[in-house]
């Protein structure tokens, strides 16, 4: 993996949530995760993706290690 690549592209993904939080800040706010802010929806979302992406790797590992087993199959 090219390890580079995955801290650049986690470090987007952080400052653009901050970007977020300091958008829509409200002074008195102090709650960034709750899910009526905006923050809080953009959170959700970046969970949501890095555990769909977690999946997709992990089905493609699945095929990459079985792939020799099809082989013998056909």
């Amino acid at each position: 993996m090219d390890w580079v690549t995955i801290v650049v592209y986690l470090l987007l993904i952080v400052f653009g949530w901050f970007s977020v939080c300091g958008a829509s800040y409200d002074y008195g706010d102090r709650d960034f995760l709750d899910f009526s802010t905006r923050a809080g929806k953009q959170f959700v979302w970046i969970i949501c993706s890095f555990g769909l992406g977690f999946v997709l790797l992990m089905l493609l590992m699945l095929a990459v290690t079985f792939q020799d087993v099809w082989k013998i199959f056909q």
